[in-house]
């Protein structure tokens, strides 16, 4: 009943919307949305949010900064 929607990258990627997602949405709506996700898994996403995580954890706890990774999965999505 959660309306939930994402991509899985991969060798077989996928497109994920939950039943929440389908009763709720129009059918344009729902359209839009599968089309947001595969243009996450078109654009690579998940290999960019990769190296800012990787960063991220490279770093130790007292020097690294949650914003450049913070900003990077806001601009991902955006």
């Amino acid at each position: 009943a959660q309306p939930l929607a994402y991509c899985l990258p991969g060798l077989r990627q996928r497109v994920v919307v939950s039943e929440g997602v389908v009763h709720r949405l129009t059918r344009d709506e729902l359209i839009a949305v599968i089309a947001h996700e595969r243009a996450h898994l078109r654009a690579r996403h998940d290999l960019v949010l990769e190296a800012f995580i990787a960063l991220h954890e490279a770093f130790p706890r007292f020097v690294r900064s949650r914003s450049a990774l913070g900003a990077a999965e806001l601009l991902v999505e955006a």
